[in-house]
């Protein structure tokens, strides 16, 4: 009786750990090859004939303004980023909602390409970070119909400054024949280097309709979805980065992809001071980048590069900026989402 008892417990407790090992494996799993947990959402583009002639480019910034830096930022982008589209939208949490209304309020009042550009702000519950925020508002502009007629979509963060401006993003996927822009690219991954391993950074990216629809459908999850990396205690953002950045370029065919800046830092560049391999911690290549590639951005939050609102290269993007308008925002009801 004891041996056949000892052996029914080695057995249920190998059939449980396989079983643990299986969920397991299903939480961790980066999602390439994953089902949907929800049902795709379908484009609703306009059949009209005469498409060629009518189709309008928009530009969808996520934001958290959780700081002048970023209310900055934010300006700063609708400043020099919008020159090539006809419709932004501001996505943005819940809490934001007061912030926008401003700040979308002074930019059709002060910026002068808004006399002729849609511009308007949207909220929702900011549960998916920057994917979520860019999600939401295609899903709205679906919904509305104002998705109809648009022939290629920019998605772009507030994490930078415009520093000048720049409308190569969109232009790039006619040029290059491609379905997915953006603006740096890196061949460097946490597993290795080598042109295997290209993928694209999501700080601003442009898409063609059939590009977007693969950035919909990969990326649009539920909240629920582990590939928002819930289950993890430390290294939240990392791993976001490795699902809906560097696995994202693997839906697309490689020469269907383009990116218009180097984001890897030369070898002869690392140091033991500056040992980051990707521009955004690195200030040094990050300098070189403006002054001879015309690198037309800066991290809002990263030491050395651009650290005050009042930074002589801000004058560019922000000329229409009255700063003293931006006094009364109430920070206060600011939440940081990671």
């Amino acid at each position: 009786m004891m041996k056949q008892l000892i052996s029914t417990f080695f057995t249920t407790t190998m059939l449980y750990g396989l079983v643990h090992m299986s969920i397991f494996s299903n939480l961790i799993e980066t999602g390439d090859n994953r089902e949907l947990t929800k049902k795709k959402e379908v484009l609703h583009w306009s059949n009209d004939s005469n498409y060629d002639d009518k189709s309008q480019k928009a530009l969808i910034i996520s934001t958290a303004p959780r700081t002048i830096k970023h209310v900055v930022a934010l300006w700063s982008e609708l400043e020099c980023f919008t020159t090539d589209v006809d419709y932004v939208i501001i996505s943005g949490p819940l809490w934001s909602e007061p912030i926008l209304q401003q700040i979308v309020h002074l930019a059709k009042d002060s910026i002068p390409a808004f006399a002729t550009t849609q511009l308007l702000s949207q909220v929702f519950v900011n549960d998916r970070y920057d994917v979520g925020l860019w999600c939401d508002a295609l899903e709205w502009m679906n919904q509305s119909g104002d998705l109809a007629n648009m022939h290629q979509i920019g998605l772009l963060n507030d994490s930078v400054f415009a520093l000048r401006e720049y409308s190569a993003i969109l232009s790039a996927l006619e040029i290059h024949n491609a379905s997915m822009s953006s603006l740096s690219y890196s061949f460097n991954r946490p597993e290795g280097a080598g042109p295997e391993m290209f993928w694209v950074e999501s700080i601003w990216r442009g898409f063609d309709r059939p590009g977007l629809q693969s950035f919909m459908d990969y990326s649009c999850r539920p909240a629920t979805d582990p590939m928002f990396c819930s289950n993890r205690w430390w290294g939240k953002k990392g791993c976001i980065v490795e699902n809906f950045e560097r696995n994202l370029v693997r839906q697309y065919p490689r020469d269907s992809v383009v990116g218009m800046f180097s984001s890897d830092v030369p070898k002869e560049m690392l140091t033991r001071k500056h040992n980051f391999p990707n521009w955004v911690r690195h200030p040094l290549y990050w300098q070189k980048l403006v002054d001879e590639e015309g690198f037309p951005v800066s991290k809002v939050n990263w030491p050395d590069m651009i650290e005050s609102i009042d930074d002589e290269r801000l004058k560019q993007c922000s000329k229409y900026l009255d700063r003293s308008t931006l006094d009364g925002i109430d920070f206060s009801v600011a939440v940081k989402a990671i």
